[in-house]
């Protein structure tokens, strides 16, 4: 039957517990949809069995109504097309449980029992019109030979059982009948199924004709009419069925239809490639429609595993056009195909979820990732800074010692650059732009190579030998106290500790920072509290006020001073305390461990500072003077000024000149400046190259004051 009313959505949970859960009566619109408070449901309301049963229950006639439903879900295409005659059919079971057969009216005593009595009439009408059983069908087993005539007689069975049709629709009159009887009532049984016995047909008045097909689907013969009747074997068998096993030494047949085959069509029946199919049904005279009868199939043989044993196997399952168990309960398998549409509905919910969240989750990494790079881009623009050389007290032993000028790494050495110098023993690790964790022993071995590399004078050498190729193993060969140092040679080495102390002050500017550049911690540092107990990839914190990155927190760093038989390590690492983590604190640790990191300085001469200093010089010349000191908008003056959001990037205004430019711009004191000619600026240098070299330009600036924002007016440069 076609069907274009589909269910659209599921109705409720109820209807998936118990054979006949209950829901609230619902009523379709103009447009054939219904909602129940939670979903919409279309209605099946073109389907004519649908309508057929919607007629029934107006007129108040339940038993046709439920049976009708019953038929409608179970002619339905698929199971969900049924969903509609599955809500009718569970709002009718409700009402009748409820004790009261008729909605919506009030019924005294005389009107409930006179409804029951119609109600048992009508199913007593119902049942001897139609059929109440469906049958087990039995594939046919060799019953004699006929040697004379080279025939042999096949006999199969078939077993009757009260449908489940009848079986749910007997079992909702029961529970109401239970519910609403009393001591009075006298036209109405106490039991349905054993009362209605007697009235309607058995088993015995069905008279049948088989047809034998092989399994090419063609007839092959017919059997002769028959009535199925009892009859009891005495014989070993066992019954499968969903993976069952149950072993019984009786079996109850019931006379089924019988065939006589010649010895072609024998060969085919043996070799177990043939199926019986009905083709004739009457019941007390009257024809039936075969198909309007539920059948099942079982096949009968001897398996090998109980052939030894002489036991017949019965297996339970379905061919062809004969269905089988549970396929008849027609409200559950609609149930189940709504369950089954639930959970794939959530599991198409829970792997859009899944999606959107990794999606999402990629987004978020990619751009990490990417911020992380750009942090790094910046950072390397300049790999090496300057510092000059100075007096100073160490906060490590109080001592004032001096250093002279050297160059160090803005960052600690990252895995990318270990791996990039040959003859370095690579490391395995995706985190490129992470900070490597080596001994002391390649830490010294990666100076010298790279010094090489860039053909500077190595500054390590071990028995007056730079080339570390004749060193041997580290400290399997040689010991740290055997390695000498030429601080005069202009190569790549580890800092001294103070040199690296000195750095993490901010060099001149003698910060008085607990940690380098910041005494809050986590603006400069990955420690125990942030890191997660893992190394970050470097300058993704805030620089110091020079401009070295991580010199507080995510790995140490090895120094070049003795401590015994130690090597110290400075700055602590991502799985050290703040305190651990103080400028002030110093590790002494064994060279060969590999868990610190280290960063590299060479000495800088007097003549090479002279020519810096003579290009910076040179370079000035050319820049523009505007009347006031820019500074870079960092996390200790973003406090300063009192401005909060981390958004706001650019250049502080300071110490501006009366009649200046930037005066009669009408700049003060404390403003940031966030572009220039609307391109964004983010520190010194951005600035620098914005308004350098620009005579004859006209220059205006977006600026921040106090959270508010403006363009100064146009200044020329002459």
């Amino acid at each position: 039957m076609k069907k274009t009313g589909i269910i659209s959505a599921v109705v409720t949970a109820m209807l998936l517990a118990g054979i006949c859960g209950s829901v609230s009566a619902m009523e379709p619109n103009a447009d054939g949809k219904a909602n129940d408070g939670n979903y919409e449901v279309i209605l099946g309301y073109d389907e004519p069995l649908y309508k057929k049963a919607k007629a029934y229950e107006k007129a108040g006639k339940y038993v046709h109504a439920l049976a009708t439903y019953w038929d409608a879900m179970l002619a339905a295409p698929v199971p969900e097309n049924g969903e509609a005659s599955l809500i009718a059919y569970d709002n009718l079971c409700e009402i009748i449980r409820n004790g009261k057969p008729g909605k919506d009216i009030k019924f005294d005593e005389f009107d409930l029992y006179d409804g029951w009595v119609a109600l048992w009439n009508e199913y007593v009408d119902y049942w001897t019109a139609n059929n109440s059983y469906y049958f087990t069908a039995k594939s046919p087993t060799r019953e004699s030979l006929n040697m004379d005539a080279h025939t042999a007689t096949y006999k199969s069975a078939i077993i009757p059982q009260r449908s489940m049709k009848f079986i749910d629709i007997t079992r909702i009159l029961q529970e109401g009948n239970e519910k609403s009887r009393t001591a009075e009532w006298k036209s109405v049984p106490a039991d349905f199924e054993n009362a209605i016995s007697s009235k309607i047909p058995s088993y015995t008045d069905y008279v049948m004709v088989f047809d034998l097909i092989g399994g090419d689907g063609q007839r092959l013969c017919t059997s002769k009419s028959f009535t199925p009747r009892v009859e009891t074997r005495a014989e070993k068998y066992v019954t499968v069925y969903n993976g069952t096993y149950g072993l019984g030494e009786t079996y109850t047949w019931y006379d089924g239809p019988s065939f006589t085959v010649d010895s072609k069509t024998m060969k085919i029946i043996d070799a177990g490639d043939t199926w019986i199919k009905p083709v004739s049904l009457t019941c007390k005279g009257k024809k039936i429609p075969v198909y309007s009868v539920d059948w099942s199939f079982s096949k009968r043989s001897f398996s090998e595993k109980w052939e030894k044993k002489g036991i017949l196997v019965d297996i339970e399952g379905t061919r062809d056009g004969i269905g089988g168990g549970i396929e008849f309960d027609a409200p559950y398998m609609t149930r189940c195909a709504k369950e089954r549409r639930q959970k794939e509905k959530a599991a198409q919910a829970e792997k859009e979820r899944q999606e959107k969240a990794e999606k999402e989750r990629a987004e978020r990494e990619a751009k990490l990732e990417q911020e992380i790079k750009d942090r790094f881009a910046k950072a390397s623009e300049q790999p090496y800074i300057t510092v000059s050389g100075a007096s100073f007290s160490m906060d490590y032993n109080g001592k004032k010692i001096s250093v002279n000028s050297f160059a160090i790494g803005v960052t600690e050495v990252t895995i990318k650059q270990f791996n990039d110098i040959k003859d370095m023993s690579p490391l395995r690790d995706i985190r490129k732009i992470g900070p490597v964790q080596v001994n002391w022993y390649d830490a010294i071995k990666f100076c010298n190579l790279k010094s090489i590399e860039e053909g500077l004078t190595p500054c390590y050498s071990i028995g007056n030998n730079s080339d570390t190729s004749k060193w041997g193993r580290g400290n399997f060969d040689y010991k740290a106290e055997d390695v000498e140092c030429n601080f005069s040679a202009n190569g790549w080495r580890l800092p001294t500790e103070a040199e690296w102390e000195y750095a993490a002050k901010g060099g001149q500017n003698k910060d008085s920072f607990k940690y380098s550049g910041s005494d809050n911690i986590n603006d400069v540092a990955w420690y125990f509290l942030n890191s997660n107990k893992e190394v970050h990839p470097v300058a993704q914190k805030e620089p110091n006020t020079i401009g070295l990155y991580d010199m507080t927190g995510n790995v140490s760093e090895w120094c070049w001073d003795k401590k015994d038989s130690c090597r110290a390590c400075r700055g602590g690492s991502y799985n050290d305390s703040n305190t651990s983590c103080e400028i002030s604190k110093t590790h002494d640790t064994d060279p060969y461990y590999a868990i610190c990191g280290f960063r590299i300085v060479r000495t800088i001469s007097a003549e090479t500072i002279a020519t810096k200093t003579s290009q910076k010089s040179s370079k000035s010349s050319k820049e523009v003077s505007l009347g006031f000191t820019p500074q870079t908008l960092t996390k200790d003056i973003r406090k300063q000024i009192n401005i909060s959001d981390k958004k706001v990037k650019g250049v502080v205004v300071r110490d501006i000149k009366s009649g200046s430019p930037a005066s009669k711009m009408n700049l003060k004191d404390g403003d940031v400046i966030t572009a220039v000619n609307g391109k964004k600026i983010t520190d010194e240098k951005d600035f620098k190259d914005a308004v350098n070299n620009k005579k004859n330009k006209t220059l205006t600036f977006d600026v921040n004051r106090n959270g508010m924002c403006f363009k100064t007016e146009p200044y020329t440069i002459r």
